[in-house]
């Protein structure tokens, strides 16, 4: 997180370098995209407190090292994740051009794999989920989802999303149901960048939203938009504030005199305590 949005080539080389001087049966390196990437483990560590990057930018990382149990192993494999990276030929280049080098790896957010029933046998339906970030991808997997690749989805600013709506509609030809996920005005926040944030949610609403819209006019649909929480600018991390949503329906157009935005979601008559509930209400019960 702390490498300055590291390219997946310089990453993909570095998490190989660590797979094969520091994997084992117990952790396993898999690289991911940028500065994201995932260490399979054989059990441990599943149980200590670990701490958010991105909760902590700026800070001293000392205090909030991994705690509790096992965390004395998590910690000693980020000590030699240190060893092995600072002197790496792809962080000499990076020093060199000026660039922040990526010599430690931060572990956190530990879990197992999930079940879960699959998007099908919950709605009956068959969908898609289109999105840059690994997590997302992963979720979908588990829902049953077709994860579709999409050049140009950098899960960054620079992120393609006229793409992302070109290969949405052409997934909603033979399919019911597309999740198209944009990580960009949250990297916008836990940048600090307002500026950046505005122009991603400009070129989200422009490029991808009103490509959608153009694309599906005269055919029958719904669309859903919604974050999936807030990343206010003023803390550069997650919070957990009502978000708003909004549906449109063609066949059902409606006016409304709310804002698109977390003060009327914080007032708003329609609540969902439960995200997951929001789901079967916007495919089936939505009137």
């Amino acid at each position: 997180f702390a490498a300055g949005h590291i390219s997946s080539a310089e990453a993909g080389e570095l998490i190989g370098f660590l797979q094969e001087k520091l994997g084992s049966a117990a952790a396993a390196f898999h690289a991911g995209l940028s500065y994201r990437h995932i260490m399979v483990s054989s059990g441990r560590g599943l149980a200590a407190e670990c701490t958010p990057p991105h909760d902590i930018t700026g800070q001293p990382v000392g205090p909030h090292l991994p705690q509790g149990e096992d965390s004395e192993w998590l910690r000693d494999l980020m000590d030699a994740s240190v060893t092995l990276l600072t002197n790496h030929p792809v962080n000499m280049k990076r020093i060199a051009a000026d660039k922040p080098p990526a010599n430690m790896i931060w572990l956190w957010g530990q879990g197992t794999a999930p079940r879960m029933p699959s998007f099908r046998e919950r709605f009956g339906l068959e969908g898609s989920v289109i999105s840059a970030v690994d997590l997302v991808k992963g979720l979908g997997k588990y829902a049953g989802l077709e994860v579709v690749d999409v050049p140009g989805a950098t899960g960054y600013l620079d992120t393609d999303y006229g793409a992302k709506a070109r290969h949405a509609l052409s997934e909603l030809e033979k399919r019911d149901f597309v999740y198209v996920h944009v990580e960009a005005p949250d990297e916008a926040s836990h940048m600090g960048d307002r500026d950046a944030k505005l122009a991603a949610i400009e070129r989200f609403d422009g490029e991808l939203v009103g490509a959608l819209l153009a694309g599906l006019k005269g055919s029958e649909y719904r669309l859903l938009m919604l974050p999936d929480h807030a990343t206010p600018l003023s803390i550069r991390t997650h919070s957990s504030e009502p978000v708003p949503f909004l549906v449109y329906d063609p066949a059902r157009p409606r006016e409304s005199h709310q804002k698109f935005d977390e003060a009327s979601a914080a007032v708003s008559s329609q609540v969902f305590a439960k995200g997951w509930e929001l789901m079967p209400w916007f495919l089936g019960q939505h009137k």
